[in-house]
């Protein structure tokens, strides 16, 4: 039936991500999957694509490959598209507007208006000087010819502007009869203000009106510093010690796409969101922090209400996994000597000397080797999709200990890395408490003691990686029982306390049968300070005992 009114209009999606690139050629859509091995990189598979020709859509095309350069090795960029939905009654439903509604409506496609508003504010916000502000506008269009995103700025050059990209209203056609926009963004270049400078595209900044060549963080009169600050291209001074700015500005920027339509003296009107960044150079692995996870929170609020299967938290531990697979963990721990340099404080550890706590390594350099860490976030992923508990809660970082400067505090996970504010990450309150949710799901078991026992051994293998260093005899190293829970037991009631660790217990027997107090496994899990000391405090998922509770019993029943 044809329509006969328009009651409201949405641009969906309500935020647009693009990526900068200088190819004339946009990157093609993709898919991506899971991988079926645990530790493999995401699978990305070519998917349908809109070819753009001629201010409309002129086909569809199936990419037989992922490529993210063009043939000259230019960077492809990311062009999001925009569409104008709609709801033609009361009930609210929304729907994808199209040439022929408007038909039905007496309505040709250029009375549907666009503007767009986008900037670089990044000087501005360091300067607090409003003449700072990068900005591009592209006034009310209905055209179908693309609009280009002039950036201008009252302190730049005369006659000089960056470009931001461009913008489209495509034109609907009968074979692709949506209403669709498409956000082109600029090719990723640097601009400053000396001529002949090589790391420029153009001298664009005039310096006798601005100061944002010469500016320093926390300087008279400007803002408060970013966290962490200094965060621009710039030399220190030698002797003040403050880190001027060389001036130079970007072509990325943010901004809002308006659309609006007026219909029997009423204006239909609606915006999204749309921001361009830096390529993605690692598009198959996901970091462990996103800004899909802060708009969850913010929707759904930080708690986890109702059971949450061990698989549903494994999504979380994936993306720490792929996050320190693509760190350099020995590097980032604060390791020296490490790479050929003497001396490398480019790091958690280095950022927190700037907060008053001594240089000094997150972790023992000895068991940060890349590999290792790989292998202890695979070991505990493999867990939960197996349907095993999350068994390292407590080894997460709450939203409020991101300052703890402890050794114990600096070692909660995610480590080695920062959050916006500069201090220790850590995940969103909703991703901690999905993953306690998950933890606490699964009912206790409260079986045998060397049930529990099993299940404590489990629990702990995405541990094993840092008992490598042990004999276990017969070839084997301790890392290699977690797997073999009755191996594992064996071991414990014939080998004595050895290692660095042992302290006073070494060479003791781990376990005295019938007799907890005295059984050296015993006390290194209750000591301050020892490694085992806080896992075996907290509870043991399916046994309704805590890990210290749970080897206690097993000694005592040991001894009957």
């Amino acid at each position: 039936m044809p329509i006969s009114d328009i009651k409201m209009i949405r641009i969906l999606p309500t935020l647009g991500i693009a990526r900068l690139g200088s190819s004339k050629d946009p990157m093609d859509n993709y898919d991506i999957s899971l991988p079926t091995t645990v530790g493999d990189f995401r699978k990305l598979t070519p998917a349908p694509t809109f070819v753009v020709s001629d201010n409309r859509i002129s086909r569809i095309k199936q990419p037989t490959k992922v490529r993210f350069r063009d043939s000259s090795s230019r960077i492809r960029p990311v062009s999001p598209f925009f569409e104008v939905w709609a709801s033609f009654d009361n009930d609210g439903e929304l729907e994808p507007l199209t040439k022929a509604h408007l038909a039905d409506l007496d309505i040709e496609p250029q009375e549907i208006k666009w503007r767009v508003n986008v900037g670089n504010l990044k000087a501005f916000r360091r300067t607090g000087d409003s003449n700072d502000k990068v900005l591009a506008d592209t006034g009310e269009f209905s055209t179908h010819e693309a609009q280009t995103l002039v950036g201008t700025c009252a302190n730049f050059k005369a006659g000089k502007s960056i470009s931001f990209g461009s913008v489209q209203y495509l034109e609907p056609t009968d074979d692709f009869p949506e209403i669709r926009f498409r956000f082109t963004p600029a090719a990723g270049k640097v601009f400053g203000p000396d001529a002949g400078d090589p790391n420029i595209a153009d001298d664009v900044y005039d310096r006798t009106k601005g100061g944002w060549d010469d500016h320093a963080d926390g300087a008279p009169g400007t803002p408060a510093p970013t966290a962490p600050g200094n965060i621009y291209a710039g030399q220190l001074n030698s002797q003040t010690r403050e880190w001027i700015s060389n001036g130079y500005l970007d072509d990325a920027c943010d901004g809002i796409i308006e659309a609006s339509l007026e219909f029997n003296g009423k204006v239909l009107s609606s915006y999204a969101r749309v921001s361009s960044g830096p390529p993605d150079f690692a598009p198959d692995s996901y970091p462990v922090r996103t800004v899909s996870d802060e708009l969850e929170q913010a929707a759904l609020g930080p708690k986890v209400e109702g059971p949450v299967q061990p698989q549903e938290a494994a999504n979380i531990l994936r993306r720490a996994l792929e996050t320190v697979r693509l760190m350099n963990t020995e590097v980032m721990n604060g390791n020296e000597p490490a790479g050929g340099s003497q001396r490398n404080r480019n790091n958690m550890a280095g950022q927190d000397v700037n907060s008053g706590r001594a240089f000094e390594p997150i972790f023992n350099p000895a068991i940060t080797d890349p590999a290792a860490v790989r292998a202890f976030h695979a070991a505990a992923l493999t867990g939960l999709e197996n349907g095993t508990p999350p068994g390292f809660l407590d080894r997460l970082r709450h939203h409020d200990e991101v300052g703890d400067l402890t050794n114990q505090g600096r070692q909660k996970m995610p480590a080695m890395m920062r959050g916006s504010d500069g201090s220790h990450l850590a995940l969103t309150r909703r991703q901690r408490d999905t993953i306690r949710a998950a933890a606490e799901s699964s009912p206790g078991a409260g079986g045998t003691p060397e049930q529990d026992m099993a299940v404590l051994i489990a629990h702990f293998e995405s541990r094993a990686v840092l008992h490598g260093g042990i004999d276990a005899g017969g070839g084997n190293k301790l890392s290699d029982l977690f797997t073999n829970s009755q191996a594992m037991m064996a071991y414990l009631q014939n080998a004595v306390a050895k290692g660095a660790l042992a302290g006073a217990q070494g060479g003791a027997a781990l376990i005295v049968p019938g007799d907890p107090d005295n059984s050296a496994f015993m006390q290194l899990i209750r000591r301050p300070g020892h490694p085992m000391q806080i896992p075996f405090s907290q509870a043991i998922p399916n046994t309704g005992h805590t890990g210290v509770e749970v080897v206690e019993r097993w000694i005592r029943s040991l001894g009957v």
